[in-house]
């Protein structure tokens, strides 16, 4: 009876799924968790009205979900920075790029994870005060929150470019991702203005519609660009 075909069959299996390097592993788990907080922290509370709308409906729709609030705050800010703050440790690490290319990854995905905290910082700092707090203090909280998120949404996108050049150099990325990869620098920051701009502006449903499409492209990078990487590093 041949065994070798069947043993080497199971190393191959072995060695590709479950033979990581550290980075890979690390690199894996963190775009999963990402993904799992945005998806778990949207399904949390529907959306808030825009800050640029009558402060007196944002302040009632704060005072009646905090701890909606909150959850969704540690969700899509809290935990989705930290994993990519990680994310930004791993991605060069797992690509076996080094040097400049890397510190500039590195960069953008801390300063975008920075960003991403301090929204959680803010969202407390709003949902605590919220029963004492004026509507148009808590109309001035939640858009500092929309600055930080136009801010972290332009960071992002170098993060994203600069992640996917990583990959592209470990020969490792698909021509598909990176077209996704190329349509994200041009959304995410389109997507960012829609913070800033008032919303009875006549681009403003365009931009807010540019901001919803981003964040499913976002994920889906994100989630296989991490994959991706996660088995080169085994190899």
């Amino acid at each position: 009876m041949n065994v070798s075909a069947p043993s080497a069959l199971a190393a191959r299996v072995t060695r590709s799924g479950f033979a990581v390097s550290p980075a890979g592993r690390w690199t894996s788990v963190a775009g999963a968790v990402y993904v799992a907080a945005w998806i778990g922290g949207l399904l949390v509370v529907p959306s808030a009205p825009s800050a640029t709308g009558p402060a007196g409906v944002l302040h009632d729709f704060y005072a009646a979900h905090v701890p909606a609030i909150v959850l969704q705050a540690l969700l899509v800010h809290g935990v989705a920075g930290i994993a990519l703050a990680v994310l930004a440790w791993t991605l060069p690490r797992a690509a076996g790029v080094t040097g400049r290319p890397a510190v500039l990854v590195r960069a953008s995905g801390w300063a975008a994870a920075a960003v991403s905290l301090a929204q959680v910082g803010l969202t407390l700092v709003t949902t605590v005060g919220v029963n004492t707090a004026t509507p148009a203090t808590t109309r001035d909280l939640v858009h500092a929150v929309d600055v930080a998120d136009a801010v972290k949404l332009v960071l992002l996108a170098g993060f994203v470019a600069g992640a996917t050049a990583l990959a592209a150099r470990a020969g490792v990325v698909r021509r598909w991702l990176r077209v996704v990869a190329a349509v994200l620098v041009v959304l995410l920051p389109l997507g960012a203005a829609s913070f800033l701009v008032p919303s009875t502006s006549v681009i403003s449903g365009l931009l807010s519609l540019l901001l919803v499409v981003s964040l499913p492209v976002l994920l889906v990078w994100a989630c296989a660009n991490a994959y991706q990487l996660g088995r080169h590093s085994a190899r």
